[in-house]
């Protein structure tokens, strides 16, 4: 069973934010139906859950909070939103220090004042310092985006030192870095440096898989890229996610028909609200790959729309963002829409070419010159 972070609203109209145990999404949303709540969306895909090793509060009261908390950082990531979680889960401490230091300012005792306000700051002092290792990844996803790989192999090492690293960000690191090997034509060599992990999703089935056909995908091994995916999404009971997932490296690489028939076995009320992007985006690549133009306009300005607030918050989005913009530029163009592809692809271009796989890299060779000239 796994806490899965959702957010509600009650049968008077009030929000809601919780956590529910659940083995899966399709679970959870039945629990949550039966105990009256409407317009459920869930925060958290069940093997994000399942590693994320956050300390969730036991009393109930402090749950609810936490979990109010944790909403909120999801829709307004930041370091206010962090400094408040610290305050909430010290508050008593604080409280306790802050009388004390009531105390010390009356007695005029400079030696407990001093005490007390070291004590005040410490949590937040804390929070800065950990935070330098959050400032460190997100410098190592700009750098992935701009396929910059030495820099990517620095930050990892230096990541790597640092003491109490979550075994899901260890892994993260490792297929980073399995993707970089897999990019210099070793991808057998990238696939078996990771083996290591392949036992350690215990609580998030297809997760390893997953990873593993990023590897693929890194190398241009597309029919493995889809394969593993597929492998992934079956372990995984078809979680919506990884149907997703399926849905897109077919719409992407393989057969229109698979993604299509991936996409009709996704609840989407089960997805959470980032999951909206890609469906449109592949919904757009499905226009596309028949040539309903228009249509995929449509879809792909949707979706890169969604992908660019994302990308606001993050450099987690930025490669998504780059390849959606891609294929809706694409669609634009052959509209006869040139100006408006250059627009959407404004600042992306050499994301682009870092990411695209080979096919999309020579179509927008071939009717992009300006912004893609040929190497």
């Amino acid at each position: 069973m796994t806490k899965i972070l959702y957010t509600a609203k009650s049968a008077d109209g009030q929000p809601v934010a919780a956590f529910i145990d659940a083995a899966t999404v399709a679970e959870a949303k039945q629990k949550l139906d039966e105990s009256g709540l409407q317009d459920v969306v869930f925060l958290q895909a069940p093997h994000t859950a399942a590693l994320s090793q956050e300390i969730i509060p036991d009393d109930p009261q402090q749950q609810k909070e936490y979990a109010a908390l944790r909403a909120r950082i999801q829709e307004k990531p930041g370091l206010a939103t962090a400094v408040q979680i610290v305050a909430r889960r010290f508050r008593n401490f604080l409280l306790v220090l802050s009388t004390l230091f009531v105390f010390a300012i009356w007695s005029r005792n400079p030696y407990i004042a001093v005490a007390a306000l070291v004590g005040l700051a410490a949590p937040f002092v804390l929070l800065l310092w950990n935070r330098r290792h959050l400032d460190r990844y997100k410098s190592l996803l700009r750098a992935n985006a701009w396929g910059e790989w030495n820099q990517v192999k620095r930050l990892a090492a230096q990541l790597r030192s640092a003491p109490g690293l979550s075994q899901s960000l260890q892994f993260d690191l490792d297929v980073r870095l399995a993707q970089i090997q897999a990019r210099d034509g070793d991808i057998a060599g990238a696939v078996s440096s990771l083996e290591k992990w392949r036992d350690a999703d215990a609580k998030a089935p297809g997760l390893f898989e997953s990873r593993i056909a990023s590897v693929h995908s890194a190398g241009a091994d597309y029919p493995g890229y889809i394969r593993m995916m597929e492998r992934a999404a079956e372990l995984s009971q078809n979680d919506p996610s990884r149907l997703v997932d399926v849905a897109l490296a077919n719409a992407r690489f393989g057969s229109a028909a698979k993604a299509q028939a991936a996409l009709a076995l996704v609840d989407t009320s089960l997805l959470p609200p980032v999951a909206g992007s890609f469906l449109t985006w592949i919904e757009g690549l499905l226009h596309l790959r028949s040539g309903a133009h228009d249509a995929a306009i449509d879809s792909l300005r949707e979706s890169v729309a969604a992908f660019r607030q994302r990308a606001l918050k993050s450099p987690a989005g930025w490669v998504a963002f780059a390849l959606a913009a891609a294929h809706c530029a694409l669609a634009e163009v052959r509209s006869g829409k040139a100006a408006q592809a250059k627009q959407t692809l404004d600042g992306l271009t050499h994301i682009v070419s870092v990411h695209a796989d080979p096919s999309l890299l020579c179509m927008l060779r071939s009717e992009l010159p300006e912004l893609f000239p040929a190497t």
